[in-house]
């Protein structure tokens, strides 16, 4: 057995028996005795500290504590949250073989190989310190290391395979917690290739960020690689300012920016999770030697719903309002969401496209007319009245700026929006019936969909005549999201059944409860109301789309200017546009006839 010198004259170890021995007996390390020989106790114990990952206790019995606690706690904070089990083979001339096994996060396990030294320290058998006691391929400064292995390179794309978010390298520039940078020079320099950020706006988020964590860096701004190419060496010449690159789950398309893709990120990294492999290896500074691995399952593309070219035409269209604007398209037959597009006016107010809650205005009479036909009060071709106003108990009902049709088909008072008429059929209607037949559009269903947040609004059973009449035009307690009035109308496209929503491809909604479909009679009565509304009605500007169906919607909202909506189908894809504040329903129209023709030509491109 080999020694460490720490005293001019090493002592041997003593071992007192029972007092009524008249000697103390000596023995050398090499020696056994009834209590076993001190190696293999020391090997032992060494072993049990290891198997308890006690760090403390294991470099305690070793040569060099402070060394073999600095490795231990390094190996074991490496390897994560593995159990371990240490053996060791019997002590042969101050030897023994170490090995232990690694339960490792993954549910698997593998086993390190490493020799132990027993020495003499100050008369203490200990084990000679090495990182190669763990296994004997570590080196000073290595460790063991697990990690998961996700596939980062699998994209998440749309439905015609386009990506829509990928992994890629970015740079952080960032400012150190005590560092006073030229704020106005960096501006200059990022300016180049980020239009619009400024001295100011830098210093603004500084500001913030070092009052909410002042001893943390800030970082200013992330550039992608091609950002940051021509302006790289300018940036790295600042002072205070530091070039952090890390890699990102980005979207693909610089600006492309959707309510929708916010829950892509965390579906994409639990996807691979699922799909993950592991690495056990030996990490020095020289290089690393995989010890145990597996490597990860998924590779395919993280499939969704969305259509970037749907949504680069519905983005378009709301850009190009100043009010508050948002439109969801879906796919009647998929129930695929295809688009959610919202203008920064609408942004700075949330998601609104999948969870505001406003009155619907007139969009809402598809719920009501249905609940009509469904109790047989009228027909399609029924002749009602349409006066300027109707007074039903204390409420009263206008037309909007109190035009009047007299006495005319169903189809025509719905296709030109008669307040009036959905009034007197609304009031004579169940209480509960706008919220039964609203549910029979999923208007009131709460869904859970994988990677999407959505609320589809809420209509109440009414309390009295006059809160029916209210309801019946969309506005007193009814509320509802653009996308659950897309909802509504993917519905109608589908003969009456309630699609279920979907963002991930195979990974439909799922209702809070069960829905009853519409007949057959009902969605080819309100499929006939809504073509007329285009070519006769209130929506005569997109005449000129092709088999384009819709209703318009003007919403009151306290004493501010009413929003403005217009929802409708035109094949497979259904759609709400909304504009707030817009006055009337012209706007929403006039944005769905952009965004229609747009997506048109960017699907026939």
């Amino acid at each position: 057995m080999s020694q460490i010198q720490v005293s001019a004259k090493p002592k041997p170890i003593r071992r007192a028996f029972a007092a009524a021995l008249p000697i103390v007996i000596v023995a050398p390390l090499v020696s056994c005795s009834i209590f076993g020989d001190p190696e293999s106790k020391t090997v032992a114990a060494f072993a049990r500290a290891v198997s308890d990952k006690n760090a403390d206790a294991a470099a305690a019995l070793t040569s060099d504590p402070v060394s073999a606690r600095r490795d231990l706690e390094a190996s074991f904070l490496g390897a994560g949250n593995s159990s371990v089990s240490a053996d060791h083979s019997e002590v042969e001339d101050g030897s023994s073989t170490f090995s232990v096994r690694w339960g490792l996060p993954s549910g698997k396990s593998a086993t390190t190989v490493g020799k132990i030294d027993v020495v003499d320290v100050g008369g203490e058998a200990r084990v000679l310190w090495s990182p190669q006691v763990l296994d004997d391929r570590l080196e000073e400064g290595g460790r063991l290391l697990y990690s998961d292995d996700l596939a980062y390179d699998t994209p998440v794309v749309d439905r015609r395979g386009t990506k829509v978010f990928d992994w890629r390298t970015v740079t952080l520039i960032n400012i150190a917690p005590d560092a006073s940078p030229d704020l106005q020079l960096l501006a200059a320099t990022l300016s180049e290739s980020v239009p619009g950020i400024t001295a100011e706006s830098i210093g603004d988020g500084l500001s913030t960020s070092r009052a909410e964590s002042p001893d943390s860096n800030h970082t200013a701004i992330v550039l992608r690689e091609e950002d940051l190419a021509p302006i790289a060496e300018r940036l790295g010449s600042i002072d205070g300012i530091e070039l952090v690159e890390q890699g990102r789950l980005i979207p693909s398309v610089r600006g492309m920016r959707s309510p929708a893709l916010t829950g892509l990120p965390d579906h994409w990294r639990r996807t691979l999770e699922e799909k993950a492999g592991w690495t056990f290896a030996v990490s020095n500074p020289s290089g690393v030697s995989v010890i145990e691995q597996e490597r990860p399952t998924f590779s395919e593309p993280i499939r969704t719903t969305f259509d970037t070219a749907i949504q680069d035409a519905a983005q378009q269209s709301v850009d190009a309002e100043s009010k508050p604007a948002a439109i969801v398209a879906m796919s009647a037959r998929t129930g695929g969401v295809l688009a959610v597009a919202q203008n920064t006016a609408a942004d700075d107010m949330g998601p609104i496209a999948l969870t505001g809650m406003l009155p619907p205005g007139s969009t809402f009479k598809t719920v009501t007319t249905a609940a009509a036909l469904n109790e047989g009060a009228v027909s399609g071709d029924t002749p009602v009245d349409c006066p300027a106003r109707i007074q039903i108990e204390s409420r009263t009902i206008p037309n909007d700026g109190d035009f009047e049709l007299g006495t005319v088909p169903m189809h025509t008072a719905f296709a030109r929006s008669c307040n009036t008429t959905q009034a007197k059929l609304a009031s004579g209607l169940d209480p509960a019936a706008l919220h039964e037949t609203a549910a029979q559009f999923g208007l009131g269903v709460d869904y859970v969909t994988e990677g999407l947040t959505t609320v589809t609004g809420s209509v109440p059973v009414t309390e009295s005549a006059a809160e029916q009449v209210e309801a019946s035009i969309g506005q007193g307690r009814v509320v509802a999201s653009p996308f659950g009035i897309a909802l509504m109308e993917a519905t109608v496209a589908r003969g009456g059944t309630v699609p279920q929503p979907m963002l991930i491809e195979g990974s439909p909604g799922t209702a809070n409860r069960e829905i009853q479909p519409l007949s057959p009679e009902v969605v080819s009565a309100l499929r006939g109301m809504m073509r007329e509304t285009v070519t006769s009605g209130t929506a005569t500007e997109l005449a000129d789309i092709p088999e384009l169906e819709g209703k318009t919607g003007t919403a009151e909202v306290g004493d501010g200017p009413a929003h403005g909506w217009f929802a409708g189908i035109r094949g497979d894809v259904v759609f709400c546009t909304l504009i707030m504040g817009a006055d009337s329903s012209a706007p929403a129209v006039s944005a769905t006839g952009r965004f229609l023709r747009d997506a048109d030509v960017a699907l026939h491109r």
